[in-house]
């Protein structure tokens, strides 16, 4: 969510994912060696930050939404703002907590979810180190190649410290902010075509100015998160009443006064259907104005695989923000029934937890079975889905592990199987499917 360098036509390029490394890497760094100004437990954080940083078995769209809120979180906290830094790890743990986070296996995200928390509960017992004064000058890009820079930028220009905003330059073109010790990334933006950024050491005891010098036919924006709103799991069903995109920063939403962009493709990043004509601002979100239309726009170019959203719009105070989310329209309702194997017919098929998942996306969708074994899901893409549950009795394990392709409103009977079933050669699925249409499939 930080402003960043000129887009490329992949949202999350190179530079970005160094600026956010070197985010986190700096924070570890500055909490290990405190000062003596710091709190002595401050060096306890570094490991924090890096759990909450490196958790394995996530979902790339989760991983990258966690890393943004860690990041930030931490320059909040060396910002002192820690009421914000904490309210962000808050936002993620309910990310995790919520449709989207049913996606990650129940460990990783055990794991994962337990990292924020502690992370939280460090910064909220540590004390930062202090800050300092600093002015920060801002340049345009010089006219001439022998030049060092050119005349002061002028007033409104957006400076944002590793990502967090902390003001933006008077008439003169400078800025007097306070920064911690140490190293951090000044970005300096205007908005739509100028972007500078200097990375700034300080010592402690010193306070001093800075320069940076502005780069002209760029496209700054706020790399923020975009959220399908109909999607909670990332399936749009085909019944949408309404398709709403808005960016969210931290838990908060951000209100967009118009829209850049808008554009729908199978590959993230590159140019797609232009989607911005179908679409309008109400209450600072994106809605479709024709939500019948933009979904057939998407059945038509889905055919069974993941769709990308891009979007780019301009909030009020006059900042670009860009995101994308991956998703994929929903199409069938597929009704499972769980039923006992023949090795234990009393076997109970009810409260049984179920995870099914989509063949070749990062879509986890969780169930409990009713007293008869039975579980429906309205909506399901046209794609492969896995079916995986367990029940245990008189010190015996059952699975069910199956998969089908609905190409149709679809329903199935999953046999809960023990390893004697599986000798017996018993057959895990008994399906009424609709016959599929000969087109590759996942």
């Amino acid at each position: 969510m930080s402003s960043h360098g000129p887009r490329t036509q992949s949202p999350v390029s190179s530079v970005i994912r160094r600026v956010r490394i070197t985010a986190l890497a700096v924070f570890a760094c500055t909490a290990s060696a405190a000062t003596a100004h710091a709190a002595p437990q401050s060096a306890g954080c570094a490991k924090q930050i890096a759990a909450a940083a490196s958790a394995t078995d996530v979902p790339q769209a989760i991983r990258e939404r966690i890393d943004r809120g860690v990041s930030r979180a931490s320059a909040l906290w060396r910002l002192e703002r820690s009421d914000d830094a904490l309210a962000t790890l808050d936002g993620l743990a309910r990310l995790l907590e919520g449709p989207r986070g049913e996606r990650i296996e129940d460990r990783p995200r055990t794991e994962l979810t337990n990292s924020i928390r502690t992370l939280k509960h460090c910064l909220a017992g540590t004390r930062p180190g202090p800050l300092t004064w600093v002015t920060i000058a801002v340049f345009d890009e010089p006219d001439t190649p022998e030049a060092a820079r050119g005349k002061p930028a002028g007033a409104g220009v957006f400076i944002d410290a590793d990502g967090i905003p902390i003001g933006r330059t008077g008439p003169g073109g400078t800025l007097e902010a306070k920064l911690p010790y140490a190293s951090i990334e000044v970005h300096a933006t205007e908005y739509p075509s100028s972007w500078g950024a200097e990375i700034v050491t300080l010592a402690p005891g010193e306070s001093r100015a800075i320069s940076i010098i502005m780069a002209g036919d760029k496209e700054p924006s706020e790399e923020s998160d975009l959220v399908l709103e109909e999607a909670p799991d990332d399936i749009l069903p085909g019944n949408a009443a309404s398709i709403t995109l808005k960016f969210v920063r931290d838990a908060d939403g951000v209100r967009i006064d118009h829209i850049d962009s808008i554009e729908l493709s199978d590959d993230r990043g590159s140019a797609g259907e232009n989607l911005e004509p179908l679409f309008g601002v109400i209450d600072g979100v994106m809605r479709a104005t024709d939500a019948r239309a933009v979904f057939r726009l998407i059945a038509q170019h889905s055919g069974g695989r993941p769709l990308w959203i891009m979007a780019s719009g301009v909030d009020g105070e006059g900042r670009r923000h860009y995101g994308d989310v991956q998703f994929q329209p929903g199409q069938f309702k597929v009704t499972i029934t769980l039923a006992p194997p023949p090795s234990n017919p009393a076997l109970s098929v009810s409260n049984v937890p179920v995870r099914v998942s989509i063949a070749g996306m990062d879509i986890a969708i969780r169930r409990v079975s009713d007293a008869n074994g039975r579980f429906e899901i309205e909506s399901l893409p046209d794609a492969t889905i896995s079916i995986d549950a367990h029940a245990a009795a008189s010190g015996n394990h059952y699975y069910a592990n199956a998969s089908l392709t609905p190409c149709g409103d679809t329903s199935a009977t999953v046999l809960l199987l023990n390893v004697k079933d599986l000798t017996a050669g018993v057959r895990g699925i008994d399906s009424r499917t609709p016959v599929c249409p000969p087109l590759p499939r996942r």
